[in-house]
């Protein structure tokens, strides 16, 4: 057998690394080294039986990290650890960009009126009136309503003269004349006269009648003249208390009394006037 002395020497040269690295054990191993020897090689004989195995070793060093493996599959979730205190608020971040705004959202109720503002400035012109409109089509007549109470004069009538001359020779005349109608037995008849009349001389006096259906004295008023040619007005009132239902005259009658020579009285203007009123 030939003894390799290069490998010895790896070996020694193995001891001394492991001395330098520090390592706590040191492989001592006893060298020798015998003459070298010309061995003649026979032939290899028969493998023989394996004998027992030796002692385990010591444990060689720990080589060096092999590549990492594969990811080993997912572990199933653990439970949920308790909730952490809460961390200080750090700073705020930068704005993010905008959102694509959402739809519309629903209508909210309606605020309380606010309070009436200010009154604005003065009010515009008018502006030109409208054309006016067709006109519609006349309804139907309504119903005739119910009769109404009757009123205070149930009939009235006026008449009025002027330019009538009384003398000596004709010193009565009919001023004017009227006709009412007297609807029932309680009414009365009211009655007014007036006259403007001049005399020519300062001594005749001048009498009025009024006289219903032409024969029956109502009333009678005299006047006398202050001075001649001076203009006088007589007016007075009556009533007829007794007049009987129906139609009625009413006349307005004037006598001048003691008309001598050319003497004269002229009735200027004057009327008379008839209601029947309701009592």
């Amino acid at each position: 057998m030939r003894i390799n002395h290069c490998k010895v020497r790896r070996i020694r040269k193995q001891i001394c690394r492991f001395k330098r690295g520090k390592k706590r054990f040191v492989v001592k191993k006893k060298l020798v080294c015998p003459p070298p020897k010309i061995v003649v090689k026979a032939p290899t004989g028969p493998v023989g039986p394996a004998g027992p195995a030796g002692p385990v070793g010591p444990a060689g060093p720990v080589g060096p990290l092999g590549p990492i493996g594969p990811a080993g599959a997912k572990g199933a979730t653990g439970a949920t650890g308790a909730t952490g205190a809460t961390g200080v608020t750090g700073p705020p971040g930068l704005n993010g960009a905008q959102g694509i705004p959402g739809p519309p959202g629903p209508t909210g109720a309606t605020g309380a009126t606010g309070a009436t503002g200010p009154a604005g400035g003065p009010q515009g012109p008018t502006g030109p009136a409208g054309a006016t409109g067709a006109t519609g089509a006349t309804g139907a007549t309504g119903a005739t309503g119910a009769t109404g109470p009757a009123g205070i004069f149930s009939s009235f009538d006026c008449a009025r003269f002027s330019g009538i001359t009384l003398t000596s020779a004709a010193p009565t005349a009919t001023l004017g004349t009227v006709t009412v109608n007297v609807a029932a037995p309680t009414n009365r008849v009211w009655l007014v006269a007036s006259s403007t009349w001049t005399p020519s001389s300062a001594n005749p006096t001048i009498t009025f009648r009024i006289l219903r259906d032409g024969t029956t004295v109502i009333d009678t008023a005299s006047d006398t003249p202050v001075s001649a040619n001076s203009p006088i007005t007589t007016a007075f009132t009556t009533c007829d208390e007794a007049p009987l239902v129906g139609t009625h005259t009413y006349s307005l009658q004037v006598t001048g009394n003691a008309l001598s020579g050319g003497q004269t009285i002229t009735i200027n203007q004057g009327a008379i006037t008839a209601a029947d009123i309701n009592i």
